[in-house]
């Protein structure tokens, strides 16, 4: 059941992508926001996947490369949900919503299941660093993202060559917050991992 629910998901966030790509290609502004409605669904399957896990198992989905690659596929998955409503970036998932197929196909590809003795996650002391440390690799995902777009922009602008970047993404102010706003998170959060562990 985890392992179908898994590639559920994996056929919406590729679909999201694709719909992002077509987008792209062809300066249509309306597919961001079917793409972010992809995006979405296959969150929603994605927690349920999780979830499924969790009671499975009877642990988080950290022990072993499939489960913690899924974990962080699924927490880019919302950091680009959030950026792309929140921050008023939807094209910023041109970039994202690829890294989160590429993360859930190598989990789907290893196999979703935990490595190690049983319960090897069970303490808190355990879980903490490596929830910080999920949450550090999304906020420096989010920024390595903006960042990207920033200077792809900012190279058409110099340029003075006005084409499908220049239209399609989000103004250099936008991109420049929400590469602010991944590096105050991820940071923060990598060091908490690296002092708590």
């Amino acid at each position: 059941m985890t392992e179908g629910l898994h590639l559920a998901a994996l056929l919406l966030y590729g679909a999201a992508a694709v719909l992002m790509g077509i987008s792209f290609a062809r300066n249509d502004g309306r597919l961001p926001t079917v793409a972010s409605g992809s995006l979405a669904a296959g969150l929603l399957l994605h927690s349920w996947a999780l979830f499924e896990f969790s009671t499975l198992w009877n642990e988080l989905p950290l022990v072993g490369l499939g489960p913690f690659l899924s974990s962080l596929a699924y927490l880019i998955g919302i950091g680009t949900l959030i950026a792309s409503t929140l921050g008023h970036a939807l094209t910023v998932g041109l970039v994202l919503i690829p890294v989160v197929v590429v993360m859930l196909g190598v989990a789907a590809g290893v196999g979703i299941a935990p490595a190690g003795g049983a319960q090897a996650f069970q303490s808190n002391w355990v879980v903490l660093p490596g929830l910080l440390a999920l949450v550090g690799y999304v906020g420096l995902t989010v920024a390595f993202a903006a960042g990207l777009m920033y200077l792809m922009q900012f190279r058409e602008l110099k340029s003075k060559h006005f084409g499908a970047i220049f239209r399609f993404f989000p103004p250099l102010e936008t991109l420049d917050r929400l590469g602010r706003l991944g590096l105050i998170l991820g940071f923060p959060a990598l060091t908490l991992a690296l002092l708590v562990a």
